[in-house]
């Protein structure tokens, strides 16, 4: 059931516009505004989630991923620390209680960020 509420302010014109377009297309003005406003962000979203390359860093990209360059020291030295971090943090929440009864510690959850 949709409950929220949004409101537009819109000239004569504009809302005559839309009214008629609603109309033509049968559906209430609510309905068409709702319908055009989540076409628009579905659209909108849509672009600001996709990676555009030129042919060169597509090919670029698709070799990388094919074949990978082999780690170098650094980053092998972060696997092994991020390794023992890793060991170091399962083995001390292991030990850790709750100080509310039937709560769990649990590691904190990470989000990625677009």
């Amino acid at each position: 059931m949709k409950q929220d509420r949004i409101e537009l302010r819109a000239s004569q014109k504009e809302r005559e516009r839309l009214l008629e377009a609603a109309m033509f297309t049968g559906v209430t003005l609510s309905g068409f505004l709702r319908q055009a406003a989540l076409e628009k962000s579905d659209c909108i979203l849509k672009n600001r989630d996709a990676i555009a390359l030129s042919d060169r860093d597509r090919d670029l990209f698709l070799e990388a991923l094919e074949n990978p360059p082999k780690p170098n020291t650094r980053l092998q030295k972060a696997f092994r620390s991020y390794q023992k971090r890793k060991r170091e943090v399962s083995t001390s929440s292991s030990s850790v209680r709750s100080s509310k009864p039937g709560i769990k510690k649990t590691q904190p959850v990470v989000h990625k960020v677009r």
